[in-house]
């Protein structure tokens, strides 16, 4: 038998929505259980959560299908930046298989032509998204 794997994918503001954020007409009415899902599982992280002690330098892998992680909030000043590097990786002999309702974003990032490879590692100016530009459809 074939090695089982678990894959996770979680966005709370998809499913429930926010006030910046409306939820997609297109979905189903939440019953009760539905929205306090949400609860009960980042209750649940936060109870079996491992904190890591960044330090200046420090550079963390996370498979975001393997693992639920978070950060704490950062606020920048004159003193502290933070310099977030996102860098997407992909081996194809050593990569999962992702269900189909997980492939589109997989596909857009790694076999779309139109999406030009970037190295934002030197410092330029600060770039801001919103929660909601995401790679989704």
């Amino acid at each position: 038998m074939g090695q089982r794997l678990l894959l996770f994918n979680y966005n709370r503001y998809s499913l429930l929505g926010r006030p910046n954020i409306p939820r997609s007409p297109d979905l189903p009415v939440c019953t009760p259980e539905q929205v306090e899902a949400p609860d009960v599982l980042e209750a649940t992280a936060r109870k079996y959560q491992l904190v890591l002690d960044q330090q200046p330098g420090d550079i963390t892998f996370v498979n975001n299908h393997a693992i639920v992680h978070s950060r704490e909030a950062f606020h920048d000043d004159a003193e502290h930046v933070r310099h977030l590097v996102r860098l997407w990786l992909r081996n194809n002999e050593m990569a999962w298989d992702l269900p189909r309702e997980l492939q589109y974003s997989s596909k857009k990032l790694f076999y779309n032509s139109e999406v030009e490879e970037q190295w934002n590692i030197t410092p330029q100016p600060r770039l801001t998204f919103k929660i909601f530009e995401t790679l989704g459809p």
